[in-house]
């Protein structure tokens, strides 16, 4: 069963986009932008985000890398299974500008977090950005969702939960799902609204819930999460 859902976070990409480029790539100064790395099938970089300027984005994105840094990265996730975080610290930049219109920037891939104890990879890493799921400003004006709000994204046999990030304060939140039965999603990310869970903390590893989506009911089930940080968006 294909889950024929709205492309709400499409939309939501596209307008973010429009909306801010010109002003932040204007306004915004050039900065060091951590980012979680993470996936296999498919790798994808997350923003490590603040609520003040210039790290105020969530922006959630796959990546290609040449192939001797990929196959780094893999090797080393698979020599460190229990290796949950895994950061990119790119060169200083615009990230606006790094994300939506020069989409190449070069950087270094460490194990664990890199301002936490992590262990340098490799260096001079370049990075393609190759397709955006969410780029968003945060704006004070903003309403929190009082429901749990995610967006799931990725591919078969590798989907990804990150929270939606809105009001300070937040917390940031990705983690592997599984979506069970023979299930596909058609747009690169689908928002979801989770039953009967309030968005004042993040989702408990090992638990089945159900979400809404443009009115369709999507049963998800073993969440293991990969990040999860509150103190960075609690300032």
């Amino acid at each position: 069963m294909k889950l024929k859902i709205r492309h709400t976070m499409e939309v939501l990409v596209l307008l973010t986009s429009l909306m801010f480029t010109q002003q932040s790539m204007a306004g915004d100064k050039p900065s060091v932008h951590g980012m979680l790395m993470f996936g296999e099938k498919k790798i994808f970089f997350s923003h490590l985000p603040m609520f003040h300027s210039p790290h105020d984005y969530q922006a959630i994105f796959s990546v290609k890398l040449r192939a001797q840094a990929k196959a780094l990265y893999l090797a080393d996730k698979k020599i460190h299974p229990a290796e949950k975080i895994y950061t990119f610290v790119p060169e200083v930049m615009v990230l606006p500008e790094a994300l939506l219109k020069t989409k190449v920037f070069k950087g270094e891939i460490y194990r664990g977090h890199f301002e936490r104890g992590g262990v340098l990879l490799g260096k001079d890493v370049q990075v393609e950005v190759d397709d955006l799921i969410v780029f968003k400003k945060f704006e004070p004006q903003a309403v929190k969702p009082t429901q749990a709000t995610y967006m799931l994204f990725g591919q078969p046999e590798e989907y990804w939960l990150a929270h939606n990030i809105a009001k300070k304060p937040d917390f940031d939140h990705i983690a592997a799902v599984n979506i069970p039965g023979d299930s596909s999603i058609q747009q690169p990310t689908i928002l979801l609204s989770l039953k009967n869970l309030d968005n004042t903390k993040p989702l408990l590893d090992g638990n089945s819930f159900e979400a809404i989506s443009g009115g369709q009911t999507i049963k998800l089930e073993s969440l293991r999460t990969t990040y999860l940080e509150f103190d960075d968006l609690s300032m």
